[in-house]
């Protein structure tokens, strides 16, 4: 029977008046996404929410993707509009570098996997965009210089709920991005750089980041301020867990920093920055580092920490500090 199709023919009585029920007529594929990206015995299909019909086609998903991006509906450029128009990828797909709009959301109902060679970041990302869902691979194995999730451009974006991994370079880089965004409930893995990189750009709210075995650090913010970041696990770094480099007036709250290769947080040269309710475990697996080390900055609040390690560490086991202003409040040292 199909979609749509209500009843067969039939004999119905209403206020004692027999009518016959016909059927009802197919009524086409509606979907509250502008396009949603389906593989249909391996061609790739941009179905159109609207009307149901195929818009694009073919066995290229790079193409049927970035055709779809580029057709969406042109109100939400209307003074005032907060419309974006949605592309839901529903399946797994391997992909080139692939464009998004700005004013648009993407859901990921599956997985997009960088293709050999590519060399180029995954997803490029401009100002107002909204990507959730799904698995995003860098296939860092068969490429170089690729981030998996790229930011550049004005404007307010909002990244949550993925699965990021194996990033060539970083799982997440935000670079040279004028005004609020905001990253929740992501897990990032095995990037080659970083798997959270913010640099050149303020006024981020990071919560719910779950990110391990980064070449580098876990999260890096250079150059960046007013940032809230809170609820964070970093593990198994292949350096700092969390590098800050001239990043003032940050916001730092229930951070756990777990066996990362140097130091659990490293600040260098941040002003006023707040850290409360932190937890070091068993960092410095790959040499003598502190738990927790910052060089100049001034008037910054450490609160309510906690720094263990298991006997054999080679962790230098307090926080080291030379810089103007600094408070130390609770916190707990096994020694």
């Amino acid at each position: 029977m199909s979609k749509g199709t209500e009843i067969i023919l039939g004999l119905g009585i209403l206020a004692g008046i027999a009518y016959l029920i016909r059927p009802a007529k197919a009524q086409p594929y509606i979907s509250t996404a502008s396009y949603t990206i389906i593989g249909n015995n391996g061609i790739i299909q941009a179905i159109n929410g609207k009307t149901g019909n195929i818009d694009f086609s073919g066995n290229d998903a790079t193409t049927v993707i970035t055709d779809a991006i580029n057709n969406l509906p042109e109100g939400r450029w209307i003074a005032g509009s907060t419309f974006k128009p949605l592309v839901a990828i529903n399946g797994f797909f391997t992909v080139r570098s692939i464009d998004l709009a700005s004013m648009m959301t993407l859901q990921i109902i599956g997985g997009l996997k960088l293709a050999d060679n590519t060399n180029g970041n995954l997803l490029n990302v401009p100002g107002d965009v909204e990507v959730f869902g799904g698995v995003l691979n860098g296939n860092k194995t068969n490429n170089i210089n690729s981030d998996i999730i790229h930011i550049e451009g004005w404007g307010l974006n909002y990244i949550h709920n993925i699965k990021i991994e194996d990033a060539a370079l970083n799982g997440v880089n935000v670079v040279n991005s004028g005004g609020m965004g905001r990253i929740e409930d992501l897990i990032i893995i095995d990037s080659n750089q970083n798997n959270l990189s913010i640099q050149n750009t303020n006024d981020w709210h990071i919560t719910g980041v779950d990110m391990g075995r980064s070449g580098k650090a876990g999260i890096y913010l250079n150059n960046t301020g007013s940032d809230n970041i809170n609820e964070i696990f970093v593990w198994e770094s292949g350096e700092e867990g969390i590098l800050l480099n001239n990043a003032d007036g940050l916001r730092f709250s229930t951070i756990r920093s777990d066996f990362n290769g140097h130091e659990g947080i490293k600040l260098i040269n941040c002003d006023q920055t707040q850290l409360s309710n932190v937890s070091l475990i068993n960092n410095s697996t790959k040499g003598a580092y502190y738990a927790m080390l910052t060089r100049g900055g001034w008037n910054m609040v450490i609160d309510n920490y906690m720094i263990y390690k298991y006997s054999g560490s080679n962790q230098i086991n307090q926080i080291s500090h030379d810089e103007l202003n600094i408070v130390i409040g609770n916190g707990w040292i096994q020694t």
